[in-house]
């Protein structure tokens, strides 16, 4: 169950919420809404949407988007956070590519999940990717038993943008080491 259903009634009882989401059916926007306080803007924003399989959340910077994602979690479990790449190093990522493993993670969803939301930021809206589609095409499926041509599966693992290493240790890397091929996806 949902959690926002338990608050969802106080809402669908305002003027103004039911003319928000009449223009919204009907594609009139973009939409401003103001007057609504930090701690309620994520209930208004989930409940705004609800109807939608797939919702967009974009927000201005890095720490602000982790705080909506995390309270967007009280509403919807199916809230995923896409990073923004960190182009001038200033947040260097020393998790271990943590900010790789969490864009790669929204794809996976984007893939196989009928619905959810996706919290970002401008910068991260800008990000130019492939299409789904081709994301979605190009995946590799390994059967578990099955021989692999090494030389074939180390030029898809770089053309998925795996990186070879000596030793794996974290998210899109691979290594080789005679005839067998460890990945970590």
């Amino acid at each position: 169950m949902k959690m926002g259903v338990i608050f969802a009634n106080p809402l669908e009882e305002l003027v103004e919420f039911q003319e928000m989401n009449r223009d919204l059916e009907q594609g009139k926007g973009p939409l401003q809404v103001s007057g609504c306080v930090d701690s309620q803007k994520v209930h208004l924003i989930s409940e705004t949407a609800g109807s939608l399989r797939w919702k967009l959340i974009v927000t201005y910077d890095d720490s602000r988007a982790r705080e909506i994602y995390e309270d967007y979690r009280t509403f919807d479990p199916a809230v995923f956070l896409y990073p923004a790449k960190d182009l001038l190093f200033y947040s260097s990522d020393i998790h271990g590519n943590l900010l790789t493993r969490q864009r790669m993670q929204v794809f996976k969803h984007l893939m196989e999940d009928e619905a959810g939301t996706i919290v970002t930021t401008v910068d991260g809206l800008m990000d130019r990717l492939l299409p789904l589609s081709e994301i979605r095409n190009s995946r590799i499926a390994v059967v578990s038993g099955e021989s692999l041509k090494t030389e074939e599966m180390k030029e898809a693992l770089a053309g998925q943008g795996y990186e070879r290493v000596g030793q794996v240790d974290g998210m899109g890397q691979f290594s080789v080491r005679g005839g067998i091929i460890d990945i970590f996806r």
